[in-house]
């Protein structure tokens, strides 16, 4: 029974390093989000469309790590955070940072 545990977590341990996602994928997942972004502040006449559609730019000046069985990915313009995401099996999720 032992063996049986130990096989399905080195499975699921191969399966997470096997999908762990790249910096590549975070920065078509970050321009998708901007680009969107840019476009419904355009159609509100919003002037954030202007900034959104400057972050596309800066989107490639951005920090990736691997921790092997997951990642991160963060955009930082002049020591301000604007986007922080983490990343596993495929998956990404993405927080746009704060006003504080």
């Amino acid at each position: 029974m032992r063996w049986i545990g130990l096989l399905l977590l080195v499975a699921l341990l191969g399966a997470a390093i096997a999908t762990n996602p790249g910096p590549g994928d975070f920065e078509r997942r970050l321009r998708a989000a901007a680009s969107d972004k840019a476009m419904k502040s355009l159609k509100e006449g919003d002037a954030k469309a202007f900034a959104a559609l400057a972050a596309l730019d800066v989107l490639s000046a951005g920090s990736y790590r691997s921790y092997l069985v997951f990642s991160s990915f963060e955009v930082r313009v002049l020591g301000k955070t604007l986007y922080d995401c983490l990343g596993a099996f495929e998956r990404i999720r993405c927080a746009e940072a704060r006003d504080d």
